[in-house]
């Protein structure tokens, strides 16, 4: 099945999160705090579109994982 990307487009987000942005973050990227009003510009008019704006993000489970040492954020009660 052929997916028409012009007819149901989304904007896709990535590597934006605190870990990768956040001043002192576990995986901080200090160039990423450069690109912030570049992704602000460009979310807004796809946001004032409806265009659906999608973000990618972490996921951990209920077992420890190499993340949690990273970001103890993620462990659990969280």
């Amino acid at each position: 099945m052929a997916v028409d990307r012009f007819t149901r487009p989304a904007l896709l987000v990535v590597g934006m999160q605190n870990d990768f942005v956040r001043v002192g973050a576990p995986l901080e990227v200090p160039e990423a705090r450069d690109t912030i009003t570049e992704h602000q510009s460009l979310l807004a008019p796809f946001r004032e579109m409806g265009i659906p704006v999608i973000y990618t993000k972490f996921v951990a489970g209920p077992e420890p994982i190499l993340l949690w040492e990273w970001s103890p954020v993620h462990a659990p009660p969280a």
